[in-house]
């Protein structure tokens, strides 16, 4: 990962505008984060003097030398405007973990809730930044689709974790072939399919040892003899999923 710092130069923002001012930088970060042009959704923006700085962390130079996303420069037109500023980039940093695979050099993809960037390739289960992949999203140009269902499972899995409220029932929306998140997923892996002409697995939740050796979804043999990436002890191939022996 590569480590940048944005600095907006230019008037000092008062002090009465600076929440309206850290609303549209959260915008702006948030555009970032939701095609993985940024690794972390909470980064630090520091005031001082006449500039503001804002630490980022990329998943590769590309993200910079590219160009930011179309709505990520919306946003940093309207801050510049609005406040006076003008935005400039300087690279500071790179930090080791690497999160920069291509979807183009893959054999297949993984849809893997569990984890911050969703999109995995299947060789190596290298994480594949989502502006490097075609738009999933027909409305529009986005990935609002993949977002979305991140963020509902995300938001489950959380509520599954602690624990203390109706745990059955939010491990159930993990774990069930029926429930709406797994449908919702399914979808967007077939909606890749057709995108890339590649296959891609969906990632089925599982917290037991006690997985039946039939698939849940079309009740074919899916127990793999050796686990596969260090992961996966099940695999279909004809409905595309995957899942484990207990907690990931």
């Amino acid at each position: 990962m590569i480590i940048y710092q944005l600095i907006f130069s230019g008037d000092s923002i008062p002090d009465e505008l600076k929440p309206f001012f850290l609303m549209d930088v959260h915008a702006l970060l948030n555009s970032l984060n939701r095609s993985n042009q940024i690794v972390y959704k909470d980064n630090v923006v520091s005031f001082t003097g006449d500039k503001v700085y804002i630490f980022i962390a990329c998943p590769g130079e590309e993200v910079i030398s590219n160009g930011l996303n179309f709505y990520a420069k919306q946003w940093i037109s309207n801050i510049e405007e609005d406040y006076s500023l003008k935005l400039s980039i300087e690279r500071i940093g790179e930090h080791p973990e690497e999160l920069n695979g291509s979807y183009l050099e893959v054999s297949a993809y993984i849809l893997y809730g569990n984890s911050y960037l969703p999109l995995r390739s299947l060789d190596n289960f290298d994480p594949i930044p989502l502006y490097k992949f075609p738009y999933t999203y027909s409305d529009n140009a986005s990935y609002y689709d993949i977002n979305m269902w991140h963020s509902n499972y995300d938001n489950v899995y959380a509520i599954w974790d602690r624990g203390d409220i109706n745990e059955p029932y939010f491990k159930e929306l993990l774990s069930s072939i029926e429930s709406q998140l797994t449908v919702e997923g399914i979808k967007i892996c077939n909606r890749i399919k057709q995108l890339t002409n590649k296959d891609c697995y969906f990632y089925l939740f599982n917290y037991d040892n006690d997985v039946p050796d039939a698939c849940p979804s079309c009740g074919g043999s899916w127990k793999l003899e050796n686990r596969i990436l260090d992961k996966f002890d099940f695999k279909c191939d004809k409905c595309k999923i995957l899942s484990n022996l207990g907690v990931e």
